[in-house]
């Protein structure tokens, strides 16, 4: 990719974070776009890639969406705001993020990961901490926190309302099911695994007292795990994935967030900043 192709990339990429021209440095941005797997390639190995941004990235994320949790549903408790938190901070939920700014044509992947059929899940969301973490070192507490909350928008109103299928575990609903019915606990046996370490299929089967119920697959044991379990459920006609639930009665002040315009078409950062809190507190003396 040549300089003035990069310049180009990185400049759409600002702009749909709601961040100017050149917001983030041209070095400091290839960094957290690159991919720990361009070590292992000779041409690439001299790169810096974006673990050490990932990691400070994964902190804001999960402060800024801990803090609007704590501000916005009054009436939760610990275990429902983790369990919020948790699905919307997930591999699941940040690779949504980053399919929408198609984060894929801006990454910058090693030989062994390019082969891969698709761009693992894992790798989408690790590049999106990244970014949150370039994103803070080049602006502040403020910005970032409201950047986060605003790409999270969707994942956020989903698993709030209990829509999003990632917050429920079918391996827990399916426990509770046959323990009820069998007094038994179901068993998961793996049936294959194939492909090459970057790419690899699971398939798992769930069985209840010898009885094999279902089976499911995906890109790690714990999601076929979950799939079986979710078939299985279907199958015992304990879970109607049509029905409809009473409607969700959101709160007030996350209402008028859900419903208010997102702030990442404006162009100046400046713009983009959240109400006094914990995430605009100025840390910078604990570094001195």
């Amino acid at each position: 990719m040549n300089d003035a192709h990069e310049a180009k990339l990185q400049a759409q990429l600002l702009q749909q974070l709601g961040l100017p021209p050149h917001a983030i440095s041209a070095d400091l941005l290839r960094q957290a776009l690159t991919h720990k797997s361009v070590v292992v390639d000779r041409a690439t190995q001299h790169l810096p890639h974006n673990e050490r941004l990932e990691y400070l990235g994964d902190a804001f994320l999960k402060s800024s969406v801990s803090e609007w949790l704590y501000l916005h549903l009054p009436e939760a408790d610990e275990g429902r705001m983790s369990q919020i938190r948790s699905y919307v901070v997930s591999d699941a939920a940040l690779s949504k993020v980053a399919q929408r700014l198609d984060l894929g044509r801006f990454i910058l992947l090693g030989d062994s990961e390019r082969a891969a059929s698709e761009l693992r899940e894992s790798i989408q969301a690790n590049v999106l901490e990244s970014l949150c973490g370039a994103i803070y070192l080049s602006t502040d507490f403020r910005t970032t926190a409201r950047i986060i909350l605003e790409l999270l928008k969707p994942e956020l109103k989903l698993a709030v309302q209990g829509q999003a299928e990632e917050v429920l575990n079918y391996k827990a609903l399916l426990q509770e099911h046959t323990q009820a019915q069998y007094r038994q606990l179901p068993e998961y046996e793996l049936l294959l695994s194939e492909g090459p370490d970057h790419d690899r299929m699971f398939q798992v089967q769930v069985s209840v007292n010898a009885e094999i119920l279902a089976s499911g697959r995906g890109r790690s044991k714990k999601k076929a795990e979950q799939e079986a379990a979710r078939n299985a459920l279907e199958q015992l006609r304990h879970l109607n994935l049509d029905a409809q639930d009473e409607p969700f009665a959101m709160p007030g002040k996350a209402a008028r967030f859900f419903e208010s315009e997102s702030l990442l078409a404006l162009r100046s950062p400046t713009s983009l900043i959240l109400a006094p809190s914990i995430l605009s507190a100025d840390f910078a003396h604990l570094g001195q």
